[in-house]
């Protein structure tokens, strides 16, 4: 682990004793998101917390006593996987119990390739899941833009029509790195490279 900083206290709490694994686009899809949480955030409450970077979670584990196991199965993941397409739908949000304003980003060949692989690793490396086991066709991608848990039903139903009415531009970018997040306190992060090869729309490698 090689980078540390401190959550928000509540979400702190909750995250504790989990571990993740998200891409985090830094170029145009980035850039999306950070515009995206501006354009919205004058639609939110002051109780709306929001997520300091983008990213989408390939993988989620709360198993905080394996956590340089787990770590090891991640880098033999990144070492074959090749470099993600993301692309960016629009904005929608995750209905209740969530309250979750969001991108929605696309099923990518690579990003579904990702998913299922990192999940096949770890069912082998028996790791214990945070949240229900998922197939890659009941996975939302996506970038979580605010989170509206401290608002009343009422409220939410009124913020989440607004979100959902916010035109945003479609985004491509190709991400060629991951994290792996550890909450044990504070959150540690590594990232890793994804060092396989990048596949084009033709099946040839990009270099």
């Amino acid at each position: 682990m090689t980078e540390r900083h401190l959550p928000a206290p509540d979400l702190a709490a909750a995250l504790d004793g989990k571990q993740f694994v998200m891409a985090v686009p830094t170029g145009k899809v980035g850039e999306l998101f950070s515009a995206a949480q501006k354009r919205i955030c004058d639609l939110l409450p002051l109780t709306a917390t929001y997520p300091v970077f983008p990213h989408i979670t390939l993988g989620s584990y709360a198993d905080p006593g394996r956590v340089h196991a787990l770590e090891r199965t991640v880098e033999q993941w990144a070492a074959a996987q090749q470099p993600l397409e993301v692309e960016t739908l629009r904005i929608e949000t995750f209905p209740d119990p969530f309250r979750v304003v969001y991108i929605r980003c696309c099923a990518t060949p690579t990003l579904e390739a990702a998913f299922t692989s990192l999940q096949s690793r770890m069912r082998d490396a028996s790791v214990s899941l945070f949240g229900p086991m998922r197939t890659v066709r009941d996975h939302v991608f996506h970038m979580s833009l605010a989170y509206c848990d401290g608002t009343t039903a009422e409220e939410w139903a009124k913020l989440a029509e607004a979100c959902r009415k916010v035109d945003l531009p479609v985004r491509r970018e190709l991400v060629r790195n991951v994290r792996f997040a550890v909450f044990a306190g504070n959150e540690a992060t590594r990232t890793l490279a994804l060092r396989g090869p990048a596949i084009g729309p033709q099946g040839q490698s990009i270099q």
